[in-house]
């Protein structure tokens, strides 16, 4: 899904184009995956930027620092 976004994509339908490439993208989720993720999101936005900084925490290079989203 970061592809889609990275590339521009703005709809679910997008993802159709990372179907045709699964060799060079991998497995990509379904729409109705996508559709529960993002709604998910909405109604608990706390939660994602909670799960999100933590990942961007983890994740980080030590010598480059983390990025917040929403705080």
């Amino acid at each position: 899904m970061a592809v889609l976004l990275a590339g521009g994509g703005e709809h679910v339908s997008d993802l159709d184009i990372l179907r045709t490439s699964a060799g060079v993208f991998g497995q990509v989720p379904s729409n109705a995956t996508i559709s529960r993720f993002f709604e998910r999101t909405v109604a608990n936005p706390d939660v994602f930027n909670y799960g999100f900084n933590t990942l961007a925490r983890e994740t980080a290079d030590p010598g480059v620092g983390g990025c917040r989203v929403g705080y």
